[in-house]
Parts: C-alpha cells; structure tokens; sequence
C-alpha cells in the first residue's frame, strides 16, 4: 500500500512542477511578444525630432521669429530639435535683445 501511496504523491508533486501544454504555450507568447516589444522601437518613448524649420511650419511660427530664433541661438537652416528643445530656443531668443 505504501508503494501505491508514494506514486500517487509523485504524480501530484509531479502535477503541480510539470507545466502543463496550455501553460507552456502562454509561456512561449509571452516570451514572442516580449522579444517584438524589444524588436520594435517603442514609437512613444522616441522623442521626434524635426528641422527648426518644420517646427516654426508645424506651430505657425512667423518667419521673423524664427529668423530670431536662429540668429539668438547660432542655429543653421536645418539644424535638427526635440519640440521642447525649439520651444526653448525661442522664447530664449524672445527674450533676448539684439
């Protein structure tokens, strides 16, 4: 009876530490969609950086601003920024008297 005893314990241990194939196959989506996540750039956190120029046209900016802008800040035509960093630039250059 003992014996019957100890193999009816092993398969419940055995039940319980064995994934069963419904588990193995959640684990291996997870892990799928894990490694596209990583693959895939991660389009919210990249911050997007434009031309001063395709900013001043996104935001309406007069073209005597940005003139200031570029002239305050020692900016070529071209020059490449996050929004925030353009935003900055030009109220620096706002403030700044010629």
């Amino acid at each position: 009876m003992s014996e019957l005893k100890e193999k009816k314990e092993r398969k419940e241990v055995e039940a319980q530490v064995t994934p069963t194939s419904q588990e193995i196959s959640e684990q291996h989506e997870e892990k799928k969609s894990e490694q596209q996540d990583i693959s895939k750039p991660n389009e919210q956190k990249q911050i997007e950086r434009k031309t001063i120029e395709q900013w001043a046209f996104d935001l309406r900016i007069p073209s005597w601003q940005l003139a200031a802008l570029k002239k305050a800040n020692n900016y070529a035509s071209g020059k490449s920024l996050t929004r925030s960093e353009f935003e900055t630039a030009l109220k620096n250059a706002m403030n700044k008297k010629f």
